[in-house]
């Protein structure tokens, strides 16, 4: 690394440390109206553990929305992309499916594609931290709210979760091959944030071979331009995140509901919006299985149908 560069990197973690004091600051004088877990007014504050995620949570995460993805919709991913310490901790990764249209496959397929990243990292590790997921959730709920009526929101969650956690049980074996598929591409190196990072990358060619593999055929791909640099965005994102949570539980909690509020601005003003926390309370039974008890008629043939 130059002297030029090592001073720009220098001056991002500075500037990152300052955000870093005004936020908590912030996020201080705004914490007595943080949702607690229960979805109550109150002090306590909930902690992402970020850092807890490791490369082969990353890997199936991504691996789980890339073949839901392809049986749902015959949609081949570009990219799968997993970033990650030496030693495999602090991972993130993406799907990347930049380039699909809203109109390029229905809401309820939306909703399941985004369900379906934490649906395959829960799969093989029940004590997956949803917080992970909160780019998922974010999107998944824009679709949810655009696209259904307020009084069958609950519903068409648990019938999303309920036919998202079937497809990754059908399709495990495809899952766990894509993820070990993308970690045992040997690494591009890159400094985020100060930080060394591994950056493992599974193109499309290979991608489909897996799905082909496992009896998955896809009809359509859409590109993604310049990839590298967009993950790598992505991962700065990630990083400086995972900085925010291990400084302070207030500042994550803050942080977390910041980004999601900031990120719903599609939706009509009128529009009530959730606190992040209470999002997330809608999953407390997550691990637990969903009984099948719900009596849509019509409207459930809009999740049962592709």
């Amino acid at each position: 690394m130059n002297g030029g560069s090592k001073n720009h990197s220098q001056c991002r973690v500075g500037r990152l440390a300052v955000a870093v004091l005004v936020w908590e600051s912030v996020a201080r004088l705004y914490h007595v109206g943080t949702f607690t877990r229960r979805g109550r007014l109150g002090s306590q504050v909930f902690k992402t553990n970020m850092s807890a995620t490791n490369s082969q949570d990353a890997a199936r995460h991504e691996s789980g929305h890339a073949t839901v993805l392809s049986v749902r919709t015959g949609i081949l991913t570009d990219n799968l992309f997993v970033g990650c310490r030496p030693d495999g901790s602090y991972a993130a990764g993406i799907n990347d499916a930049s380039q699909i249209p809203l109109d390029g496959m229905t809401a309820a397929n939306w909703i399941i594609y985004n369900f379906a990243g934490h649906a395959a990292e829960r799969l093989f590790n029940p004590n997956a931290n949803r917080n992970a997921a909160l780019g998922d959730d974010i999107t998944a709920e824009k679709v949810l709210r655009v696209s259904f009526r307020s009084d069958f929101w609950l519903d068409a969650l648990d019938l999303a979760q309920q036919i998202t956690d079937q497809l990754v049980q059908t399709h495990r074996k495809c899952i766990q091959e894509l993820a070990d598929a993308i970690l045992a591409i040997p690494p591009r190196t890159a400094t985020v944030l100060g930080d060394q990072y591994h950056i493992h990358r599974l193109e499309a060619p290979q991608i489909a071979e897996i799905l082909r593999n496992n009896g998955i055929q896809t009809s359509r791909q859409f590109g993604s331009p310049d990839a590298d640099a967009m993950f790598d965005k992505v991962l700065e994102r990630y990083v400086a995140a995972i900085r925010f949570s291990e400084r302070s539980p207030i500042l994550a909690t803050e942080f977390r509901n910041w980004r999601r509020f900031s990120e719903m601005n599609l939706l009509s003003p009128t529009t009530p919006r959730l606190n992040h926390q209470m999002w997330l309370d809608t999953f407390g039974k997550a691990n637990a299985e969903i009984e099948p008890t719900l009596s849509l008629n019509d409207a459930s043939q809009v999740f049962l149908t592709d």
